[in-house]
């Protein structure tokens, strides 16, 4: 929740550390003028529109078509591939996490290509021409938050239609080591909204149903957060749209979570997962699947970390979990949004800053067998 209160302060920062996250910010933010730049160079900018305007008759069959791909890479796959070999469903993914990007609750945006690049140019040009530290600072936090969500959507979109699903709000998500919230909440349950009219399509953003999150993470000062987050998503989404709950508990063992009442999970997640949370993987997917539906769906990632040696941790975990997943006979999809198949391939595919990306994101269902 990156927006409520107050984030930073004039004295938090030096000068030179807000120019290097400027900098970072507005690398971000171009990224997205060369993402629109290419959908309409490839002439798809029409096609991927349309099927957001309705994605519950066009997301299943859109998914189907990418039937075969995950099975030939063993589950593990590179995001190059996809934009490679299924241009569509990477285009698809890619728009979804732009509509949140460009969001504006109470003034949608025409969904043009000229619009939406006229937003990204507005950005950059804001972002240098902060005439105060103070403005500055609130600008950073806004899109910063921006990406991060964009981001989590982009991943999450892609991740699910590989597997041959259309993604979709949760009516019931347990979000594990969630921060502040914002990447679970928004970021895998707010979807594009296409509305024609009049006057062309409007841009704008949408759940599917009334999700309800239960956020959990055992960093107490994200309580004050918590007991206000489901007001600042109210005024964040301009009405009551998804219920949100926070609580202050270990995260690292599902099974003795002391939750809200709840029916069982039919979405667990770890965004940017710490892997120190997980110890056994095998007793920590027992637990969750004790407290989750049987054909619950599990959404993980990772980021960089700040030492070489995280990364190192990060990726050496997700692979653990995949073994295991696997050898319980489940089907998980592993996608790299990371340059080069090793370890050590750092480089984020989408452009996006590595302190803000999912580089690698996991989604499986529990009652799913191969």
């Amino acid at each position: 929740m990156t927006a409520v209160g107050e984030p930073y302060t004039e004295g938090d920062y030096s000068q030179e550390y807000l120019v290097l996250r400027t900098r970072a910010i507005t690398q971000a933010v171009q990224r997205e003028e060369v993402f629109i730049e290419e959908l309409v160079d490839s002439g798809r900018f029409d096609l991927v529109r349309s099927i957001w305007e309705r994605p519950q008759e066009n997301l299943a069959p859109l998914a189907a078509t990418a039937e075969g791909f995950v099975d030939h890479r063993n589950s593990d796959i590179s995001a190059i591939d996809v934009k490679g070999e299924l241009p569509l469903i990477h285009d698809v993914a890619m728009f979804a996490g732009s509509s949140l990007f460009f969001r504006k609750p109470t003034l949608p945006l025409e969904a043009t290509p000229h619009s939406l690049l006229q937003q990204v140019r507005e950005m950059v040009n804001l972002l240098p021409n902060a005439s105060q530290y103070k403005d500055l600072f609130w600008i950073l936090s806004e899109i910063e938050n921006r990406i991060g969500i964009a981001d989590t959507q982009r991943a999450y979109t892609l991740a699910t239609l590989l597997a041959g699903e259309a993604p979709r709000s949760s009516s019931s998500q347990l979000s594990l080591g969630a921060g502040g919230g914002d990447r679970e909440v928004l970021g895998l349950n707010l979807f594009p909204k296409l509305l024609r009219g009049n006057s062309g399509v409007k841009l704008n953003s949408a759940f599917y149903g009334t999700p309800h999150v239960v956020l959990v993470d055992n960093v107490p000062t994200l309580s004050e957060i918590y007991d206000r987050a489901q007001d600042y998503y109210a005024k964040y989404l301009k009405g009551p749209q998804v219920k949100v709950v926070g609580v202050i508990q270990d995260s690292s063992r599902p099974a003795t979570l002391v939750l809200p009442s709840h029916e069982p999970f039919d979405r667990a997640t770890c965004i940017r997962l710490d892997p120190e949370m997980i110890g056994d993987v095998g007793e920590f997917f027992s637990g969750l699947a004790a407290i989750s539906a049987p054909n619950a769906e599990i959404v993980i990632s990772i980021g960089k970390g700040v030492e070489k040696i995280d990364w190192v941790k990060r990726t050496q975990k997700m692979r653990e979990i995949n073994r295991y997943l696997q050898e319980i006979g489940l089907q998980p999809t592993l996608v790299r949004f990371t340059a080069g198949c090793s370890d050590e391939g750092k480089v984020h595919y989408s452009g996006y800053p590595e302190g803000y990306a999912n580089l690698w994101m996991l989604r499986c269902r529990l009652g799913q067998t191969a």
